[in-house]
């Protein structure tokens, strides 16, 4: 079974097919205020963001 923690290959294909890199995946997430937005944290860099928008 895969781990949370490791994004399925097409999509990392993808992403790295664009020049992305995983900075983060996962993890605890801590709510100052309000509720939270995220269920899942994926912190991604591109080079620029044309190639963040393919």
């Amino acid at each position: 079974m895969r781990s949370r923690n490791d994004p399925p290959a097409r999509v990392r294909a993808v992403v790295e097919s664009h020049g992305g890199r995983y900075l983060g995946v996962g993890g605890q997430v801590n709510v100052a205020e309000g509720e939270p937005m995220l269920t899942y944290p994926v912190l991604i860099k591109f080079p620029d963001l044309a190639a963040a928008h393919g």
